[in-house]
């Protein structure tokens, strides 16, 4: 997965916008977020993620919405069993397929809109692809343009639902204390929507099902305070570049 050449110049504004620092929260520790800073102005890809990050308002529309296909076939195995979900790929899929690519894999697929804002809003919308598979929503999204271009990749993916397998073989539907002792130090934002990074997944950001309100004290975060039984309720997939770009785990 890459930037195009325009839109790969305000990462470290989206850094800054999405709220990951170089000193963010790890494991079992508090620390002040310090964002990174940039007078780059925001970007339609920087503004695109963070909307996806917090997915608060967020429709889908177009095929995807009216036209509910057959799963489409994407693991290595035979059946629709649980989806394996990587920093690489979706099933089968890599995350740097072509639109194209995708579209071949799995002719079921239909182009949708994500939008950040309710049906006839002003807001910003986006492109992308509605893969569809039993238990998991996976949308392949562009933020470049107004329309798909077929020769290259998503600029990120978004997934949601139980039905998938993370790496070691963590369910999707695990709760916040099994992946937090499975995958180990984590940066952490709380701007609205509680995102984890884990230093061990850097191009994976999950969002989860509860009140960031609650792990915040005195300006801090604690993700000791997150609840044992917090769901995941998406995962974002992002291109290394732009993994990069949110900050290194201390």
């Amino acid at each position: 997965m890459r930037l195009s050449a325009h839109a790969s110049a305000p990462v470290h504004r989206l850094a800054h916008e999405v709220g990951f620092g170089r000193h963010d929260s790890l494991a079992r520790g508090q620390a002040v977020p310090r964002p990174l800073t940039s007078a780059t102005k925001p970007s339609a890809c920087s503004i695109a993620l963070v909307v996806a990050l917090t997915f608060i308002g967020v429709s889908a529309s177009g095929s995807a919405r009216a036209h509910r296909p057959a799963t489409c076939h994407l693991n290595a195995t035979p059946g629709t069993g649980p989806l394996r979900i990587s920093q690489d790929s979706i099933g089968i899929l890599p995350v740097t397929a072509t639109i194209r690519r995708l579209r071949r894999v799995c002719a079921d697929a239909r182009d949708t809109v994500m939008s950040s804002g309710p049906p006839g809003s002003n807001e910003p919308a986006f492109p992308g692809l509605f893969i569809p598979y039993r238990g998991l929503t996976i949308l392949a999204l562009q933020y470049r343009a107004d329309l798909l271009e077929s020769d290259m990749p998503p600029d990120g993916w978004i997934v949601a639902g139980t039905n998938g397998l993370l790496p070691g073989g963590v369910p999707m539907g695990a709760r916040w204390s099994t992946l937090w002792r499975r995958y180990g130090a984590a940066q952490v934002t709380a701007r609205g929507v509680l995102v984890v990074r884990f230093c061990s997944l850097p191009s994976l950001l999950f969002t989860l099902d509860v009140d960031p309100t609650v792990v915040v004290t005195s300006g801090r975060v604690d993700l000791a305070l997150i609840p044992d039984d917090a769901a995941v309720h998406h995962i974002l997939v992002i291109g290394a570049s732009l993994a990069g770009s949110l900050g290194n785990c201390p």
